[in-house]
C-alpha cells in the first residue's frame, strides 16, 4: 500500500498499519542506497578553472587538465561523471570553424570530444564528457581510445579537419570537473 496525499499535503491512509509504514520507509531507504552505490568510489575530483584568456588560445596552447601521473602510471577517468560548467560572459565567443573541444591525452592517441558549440552560447551551460572515445573522420565512426603510460590530459579546440583552432572575441569561462584514479601499471 502506498501513501497518498490529501489536498493539505499530509500523508494519510485510513487502513495504513505500522508494517505498511515500515515498508514505505524501507523502499525509500533501498532506493537511496541504490543511488549512493552508483556513485563512483575511489576517484579523486579535480576542479580546473579555465579563464577567458586560456579559452582564446586553447587551440594553439592546450590547457592542462591533469599533469602526467609519473613513470609506470596512467589515469582511469570516470568520463560519465565528469563535466564542463561553461559560464557565458557578456560577449559570446566567435568560434569560426571550431566544431569540437577535445580532452586529449598528451600522447595524442586518444581523446574525448565534446561539441564546440557551447563556446558560442550566451547562457550558462553544462557539458557532460560521457565516454573516452576518438572520432575517426576517415570512417565516420566512434572508436574506443587508448593511452600510454605517464600521459597527462589537456583541453584543446579543433576544426572539422582536425586542425587546432582558437576562438576569437568572447569572455566566458569554464570550470571543469574531472573524476579520476591514478593507476600503477601491472599493480
Amino acid at each position: 500500500m502506498s501513501l497518498n496525499l490529501d489536498d493539505n499535503k499530509r500523508p494519510y491512509s485510513p487502513n495504513l498499519g505500522l508494517n505498511d509504514v515500515f515498508d514505505e520507509i524501507q523502499a525509500s531507504v533501498n532506493a537511496l542506497e541504490t543511488a549512493v552505490s552508483n556513485i563512483p568510489t575511489g576517484y579523486t575530483e579535480a576542479i580546473i578553472n579555465v579563464s577567458s584568456a586560456q579559452i582564446l588560445t586553447m587551440g594553439d596552447t592546450p590547457v592542462e587538465i591533469l599533469p602526467a601521473p609519473g613513470a609506470g602510471k596512467y589515469y582511469d577517468i570516470d568520463w560519465k561523471s565528469s563535466f564542463i560548467e561553461f559560464t557565458a560572459g557578456t560577449s559570446s565567443y566567435n568560434t569560426g570553424t571550431i566544431d569540437r573541444v577535445v580532452f586529449n591525452y598528451t600522447d595524442g592517441y586518444s581523446s574525448n570530444m565534446v561539441t564546440g558549440d557551447f563556446l558560442a552560447e550566451s547562457d550558462n551551460v553544462i557539458v557532460p564528457m560521457l565516454a573516452n572515445m576518438i572520432w575517426s573522420t576517415s570512417s565516420n565512426v566512434v572508436i574506443m581510445g587508448y593511452t600510454f603510460l605517464n600521459t597527462g590530459l589537456i583541453l584543446q579546440s579543433f576544426d572539422a579537419s582536425s586542425n587546432t583552432e582558437n576562438p576569437t572575441l568572447g569572455n566566458g569561462t569554464m570550470r571543469i570537473k574531472v573524476y579520476y584514479k591514478e593507476i600503477t601499471f601491472g599493480a
